[in-house]
């Protein structure tokens, strides 16, 4: 078998990363957000997988929101004007932004949640402004930090 010497690497092929794409170490509650917004990423990448029909309900999910459909969506997620979605989540729901990181340099994966309702919404944010649900549930539990923080605790 004749060996290629000038063949390029497979452009799908992840490259390792270099000690200067490698990010800064991370203290007490940045590194705590990054984890959460990693996991809370992973987390919404499983729940995009469609259910089985069996389990699946017809319509929306009760007490959310309906976001407008939009072509070409990530993973067939509903998507709608930022502005239009950030407010309607504040107004109905009471929830804040409570952290946010940035995807592939290009879009941004919001993390909003209400404390008082319990409510928690994943956005994915392009800078076209366009906003796609990526999941969204009850039972938010903040953080121990942000729980002190809310109190006035210094801890």
């Amino acid at each position: 078998m004749e060996r290629v010497t000038n063949a390029r690497p497979d452009p799908r092929t992840p490259r390792p990363l270099r000690a200067s794409h490698a990010a800064p170490a991370l203290r007490g509650g940045a590194r705590r957000l990054l984890s959460a917004l990693v996991g809370a990423a992973c987390m919404a990448g499983a729940l995009a997988a469609p259910a089985p029909l069996s389990a699946q309900e017809p319509g929306r999910p009760a007490g959310r929101p309906e976001p407008m459909p939009t072509q070409g969506a990530p993973g067939g997620s509903m998507c709608g004007d930022r502005g239009k979605v950030v407010s309607r989540l504040a107004e109905k729901y009471g929830e804040t932004r409570r952290g946010y990181g940035l995807q592939r340099g290009s879009a941004v994966v919001e993390v909003y949640a209400s404390g008082d309702t319990g409510s928690w919404t994943i956005l994915l944010s392009t800078p076209n402004g366009l906003a796609c649900l990526l999941a969204a549930g009850q039972n938010w539990a903040p953080t121990p930090e942000e729980a002190a923080a809310a109190l006035g605790d210094p801890a």
